[in-house]
């Protein structure tokens, strides 16, 4: 028991993962299937692949978990993956939830910025590409850019779809549920798409993913769950008694209410990771 205490307490304090592989991968496919021959030819030209559309969209989801597998801490670029905008927060507090910039909602453009430059700083343009492909998923999935004192749904325990966490619930857990397949998910979705999800900018899809976890991640969680003012933890321990103390079972019934959010977030990633490329090589 005490070394489980201590795993849980060391899994505590590791900061949030965006969707998992799975998820990903599904993302970066979806966007090679929509990405112009100029774009796609730069894309492999950067990811070092033959520029048919089939390797293309292999390279960009294997290049889609790279910045999940580099160490964040001595890179400094864990908290470029989300942004922690509280729940009783407004629109108009999502600068104030980015300081210095190092946040996903600021990374996205500047790393378009030094790519379409050919900028070569900390990070190579092939890398700058793959922090692209990455963050464009992190932003879509709705715990990447709310927080309730809680790490992003991170120190909310749970017992539910093999997942410890509310956050881990939707990185992967749910999202195996609907289909543990990256490629059959991508396809199917791919025929799906709605073109108004072209329109917008990174700021727009930053607060439409806030309000879907507000709605959808915590919303049917109700009164288990109060809402707590803004709180920047080091570590699950100094979270609230609310959020620390308490395991939250997530029903069938939870999973049915966001299986479409979940299909529409990557879609949405994926279509809007691709208009982003396009228009960097336009």
């Amino acid at each position: 028991m005490r070394l489980l205490a201590v795993l849980a307490t060391a899994l505590a304090t590791l900061p949030a993962f965006g969707w998992g592989p799975e998820g990903h991968r599904i993302v970066a496919r979806i966007a090679a299937r929509n990405l112009t021959q100029k774009a796609r030819m730069q894309v492999a030209s950067l990811l070092l692949c033959d520029p048919d559309p089939a390797s293309v969209a292999e390279a960009m989801a294997n290049a889609s978990i790279w910045a999940d597998t580099i160490d964040k801490r001595t890179t400094n670029t864990g908290e470029w993956h989300y942004i922690d905008i509280a729940l009783t927060d407004t629109r108009a507090d999502i600068p104030k939830r980015c300081p210095h910039n190092a946040c996903v909602t600021a990374k996205i453009p500047e790393l378009l910025g030094s790519l379409k430059s050919n900028y070569v700083g900390d990070w190579s343009v092939g890398d700058q590409l793959k922090f692209i492909i990455h963050l464009v998923g992190d932003l879509h999935q709705p715990l990447h850019c709310a927080d309730n004192a809680d790490r992003g749904g991170n120190c909310l325990q749970t017992h539910s779809f093999n997942s410890h966490n509310l956050h881990q619930a939707w990185d992967i857990g749910m999202l195996e549920e609907i289909n543990p397949s990256d490629v059959a998910l991508a396809n199917e979705l791919s025929q799906h798409l709605n073109p108004a999800w072209r329109q917008g900018n990174v700021s727009e899809w930053t607060w439409e993913s806030h309000e879907l976890a507000v709605r959808d991640a915590y919303g049917p969680l109700g009164s288990k769950v109060p809402k707590e003012p803004p709180m920047t933890l080091a570590s699950c321990q100094a979270a609230p008694a609310a959020i620390r103390d308490q395991t939250i079972q997530l029903s069938q019934h939870y999973l049915q209410l966001n299986e479409p959010v979940i299909r529409e977030q990557l879609a949405k990633a994926g279509i809007r990771l691709a208009v982003l490329l396009n228009a960097l090589w336009d």
